[in-house]
Order: C-alpha cells, then sequence, then structure tokens
C-alpha cells in the first residue's frame, strides 16, 4: 500500500474477498486520482501503474464516468452486502468495526485483525478506507450464544490495545457512541476521561443528553 500512496491518490479503497463473495480469495484495491491537470493526473495513475506491476494478480483502470461508475458501486454498497449476511442470531458485529491506524501500521493491524479471528475461530468480513488506514471489520457472531457474546469483549480490548500501541484510534469515523462507551479510558487514558466527565456535569448534570455516550456518568 505504500507504493501506491507514494503516486498521491485522492481515495485508497479496499474490499476483502469476505465481501466480495464467498470463496473468493485475496482483495480489490480501489486508488482514485483527480486533479485540475489531466496530465499530471495521468502522470500519476502510469507512476502507480508502474510501481504495482508485479504486486497484484489483475490490474486496471479508467477514466469515463461510466466506467468509474461502475467500479465503485460494489465498493459504496459493502455495507449492506455485508448486513444481508446475518442469518437468524448469527449477525455481524460492528464492535471493532472502525478502527484506524498509522497507514505505514496497516499490515500489521490486519495481521493482527486476522490472528484474533482465527484464534477465536470467527468468521469475518473486511474493508476500509485503507488510504487512511481506516480498517472497517466486522466478525460474524451468534448472539444468542452467551460464549461468543463474551468473547466478542476479550476480542475487542485485544484488538483496541493493539491498535493503540500502534499510534491509532479505536474510532475514526463512526464515534464511541453507545458499543465503544467501554474502551473509552483505554483510548485516552484517565486524567482525559475524567475532563469527559467535568464538561458532561457541567453542561449535562442531568444526563439527558445522548445517556450512555462517552461517559456512563458523571
Amino acid at each position: 500500500m505504500p507504493a501506491i500512496l507514494r503516486s498521491s491518490p485522492v481515495a485508497l479503497e479496499m474490499l476483502d474477498g469476505t465481501v466480495i463473495g464467498k470463496g473468493e480469495k485475496g482483495c480489490l484495491l480501489y486508488a482514485e486520482f483527480a486533479g485540475d491537470s489531466l496530465a499530471r493526473v495521468e502522470r500519476q495513475a502510469a507512476q502507480c501503474r508502474q510501481d504495482m506491476a508485479g504486486l497484484t494478480e489483475v490490474m486496471e483502470y479508467a477514466s469515463d464516468e461510466a466506467s468509474l461508475a461502475r467500479i465503485w458501486v460494489a465498493r459504496k454498497g459493502a455495507l449492506g452486502s455485508i448486513m444481508k449476511m446475518t442469518v437468524g442470531s448469527r449477525k455481524p458485529i460492528g464492535l471493532i468495526e472502525d478502527t484506524v491506524v498509522p497507514p505505514t501500521m496497516l499490515a500489521t493491524h490486519a495481521e493482527n485483525l486476522l490472528a484474533a479471528y482465527n484464534d477465536n475461530r470467527l468468521d469475518y468480513v473486511m474493508y476500509g478506507h485503507v488510504g487512511d488506514g481506516n480498517m472497517h471489520t466486522r466478525p460474524l457472531v451468534d448472539t444468542s450464544s452467551k460464549a461468543e457474546s463474551e468473547m466478542i469483549g476479550a476480542l475487542a480490548s485485544r484488538v483496541f490495545s493493539q491498535v493503540i500501541g500502534s499510534g491509532g484510534t479505536i474510532t475514526g469515523e463512526h464515534g464511541d457512541g453507545l458499543a465503544r462507551v467501554g474502551y473509552i479510558e483505554q483510548m485516552y487514558g484517565s486524567r482525559m476521561t475524567a475532563l469527559f466527565r467535568d464538561v458532561k456535569r457541567l453542561f449535562d448534570p442531568e444526563c439527558l443528553l445522548n445517556p450512555g455516550k462517552k461517559v456512563t456518568t458523571v
């Protein structure tokens, strides 16, 4: 991926084989180039193709709007496709869906995620804005199983520890929300978490606004 980033794409997206379809291996990488100068954009794209030569099984490119629209359909519809994987109580769970690490650490992060899934014998899906180091992923979990539900908490602590140790964040796009409130102190530390509570106490002492988000008590 660093080889692609050297060409300065305006977007670099990834779809893992788990999202593309059953039985697929590897992943799709989407690199998009744009700018005020067509000649410069073409040079950037050509440089990217040159840097990636021999590193991919298939490399295709397009420049007309119709082709570009078709190319982006699968990536833009990724989350909808993932949610359709729900079968009964077996669902794609979004607790660790939004981790971000420095792009140079993304390969290590992906290896850590795969190791965590393999150790727990979990199926998963993975995609994301990899140019920014943002990896979206969801394990497929039987929510009716107490053992699997408890295992997800331990899995999240493991993944979040690795992400934080890499200089990343546990949520780069979707916010802490309710799901990750239990990991706020792990992410920000006790001093910053205390400041969050102070702000909440000052502006919302009755906890009427977004109760349970960011801080659980004041």
